[in-house]
């Protein structure tokens, strides 16, 4: 009689995963890491991890007490995660949403801090500058007005403008832009003058003029429009100088271009 060797059944324990499983439960680190994967690179490293860790871990389930030693930590670590879950409930629940959020109230607040404390010290010094600026800007608007008069189909947005300066600073910034509209169509006249000249030339070239005369009636023409251009300027400007009958001097003469003596 034969004995006879029967196969030994050894039950294998499969290792447990309980700690990393609940780790990757929390909606900070799920959305975190479908952050790294939306990254071709760390979604190709991150599989290649993850393939190693698993090639060491079947190999190593193979050693004895390996699988209890490894389980008994996994079981550990996941008692120790639920305390924290006790101890911070929101960790269950917070993810970017909420720190996008809680970031934007912050920044919110700061801003709305910042702007008030900006415009306090504004409004501060705001009473200290206008009355040095005001002067400035009465002197600069005096002398604009007398170079660049306002022509009647501007005036209603001068007004305006002066109107909306909330501040002598404002006010200095409208200037500003005034002066750009008011030089605005003299710039066009000083620029179109070549080709004025031009045409006025051919004008009286085309009137049966030979070149010498031409040039002459050109040259006349144009000294006249642009004594007619002047000339109101002039005057406006000589009548301001002039001093009073009685010795004293006439004040200056305003923008309208009315006379008023002291």
């Amino acid at each position: 009689m034969s004995d006879k060797i029967e196969p030994v059944t050894v039950a294998v324990t499969p290792l447990s995963y309980s700690a990393f499983t609940h780790f990757k439960s929390y909606p900070l680190v799920a959305d975190f890491s479908g952050f790294l994967s939306s990254f071709p690179f760390a979604s190709l490293v991150a599989g290649y991890i993850s393939l190693a860790i698993n090639t060491i871990l079947t190999y190593s389930s193979t050693v004895p007490f390996f699988t209890q030693a490894f389980n008994n930590v996994d079981s550990f670590a996941d008692s120790i995660l639920s305390q924290f879950d006790k101890l911070v409930p929101s960790a269950t629940t917070f993810s970017t949403a909420d720190i996008t959020s809680f970031v934007k109230g912050y920044l919110t607040s700061l801003d709305s801090y910042v702007h008030g404390y900006l415009s306090t010290a504004y409004h501060y010094v705001e009473g200290i500058v206008d009355p040095i600026v005001k002067r400035s800007n009465d002197l600069y608007e005096s002398v604009l007005d007398f170079v660049l008069p306002v022509k009647k189909e501007v005036d209603s947005t001068v007004a305006e403008q002066k109107d909306a300066a909330a501040d002598q600073i404002h006010r200095a910034v409208d200037l500003a832009k005034g002066t750009y509209q008011r030089a605005e169509p003299y710039v066009r006249q000083v620029t179109s003058i070549p080709s004025y000249v031009t045409s006025v030339y051919q004008d009286e070239k085309s009137q049966g003029s030979n070149t010498q005369q031409a040039i002459a009636k050109t040259t006349s023409r144009l000294s006249g429009e642009a004594y007619g251009t002047l000339k109101p300027r002039i005057d406006r400007f000589v009548a301001s100088t002039k001093p009073a009958a009685n010795g004293i001097s006439a004040e200056v003469t305003k923008v309208t271009g009315t006379e008023i003596r002291a």
